[in-house]
């Protein structure tokens, strides 16, 4: 489970993206760059084996501010 400080990050960045969000949304939602938005969706694909938004789904769990593990 993903959890505090760049991890956080990662999971606020997934749950948008599983939204339908775009890169800059996302980034302008959070006030960060968009090139640490595609930062984060990368750790989070890598972390858990997934390759598009799509699959974000699988691994987002019920409670929206952490990313749960397969």
């Amino acid at each position: 489970m993903l959890s505090g400080g760049s991890d956080n990050s990662g999971a606020q960045v997934a749950r948008l993206a599983c939204e339908g969000l775009s890169i800059p949304q996302i980034s302008t939602r959070l006030f960060i760059s968009p090139r640490t938005v595609q930062y984060h969706l990368r750790k989070v694909f890598a972390k858990f084996g997934i390759s598009s938004r799509g699959q974000l789904h699988r691994v987002l769990p019920g409670d929206p501010d952490t990313i749960g593990s397969r």
